[in-house]
């Protein structure tokens, strides 16, 4: 399943939020809770595609790529799920 995102007034403060609450968990807690996302799926929710975005953010800067696919700067997408061998290069 794929999201395309539009971006709204309100969304940057939201994103922080959630960039913030996602940095503060274990490498073992974000594969968890991606996981979670790929079992659930993009349901297509304006809220859940910040969160996938802050969570990309997380990846990334953690480890310098992310499960969560972004193409064309504006459509969302899940890879498989990943175990803690994500982390390791």
């Amino acid at each position: 399943m794929k999201h395309v995102f539009i971006s709204r007034e309100g969304d940057k403060a939201q994103f922080v939020k959630n960039f913030e609450s996602l940095q503060k968990l274990s490498n073992k807690e974000l594969i968890e809770k991606y996981n979670n996302a790929v079992d659930t799926g993009i349901v297509g929710v304006h809220a859940q595609a910040l969160h996938l975005l802050a969570m990309r953010k997380v990846f990334i800067e953690r480890i310098g790529k992310s499960p969560i696919v972004i193409e064309d700067g504006i459509v969302i997408s899940l890879s498989d799920k990943v175990d803690s061998g994500y982390f390791n290069p």
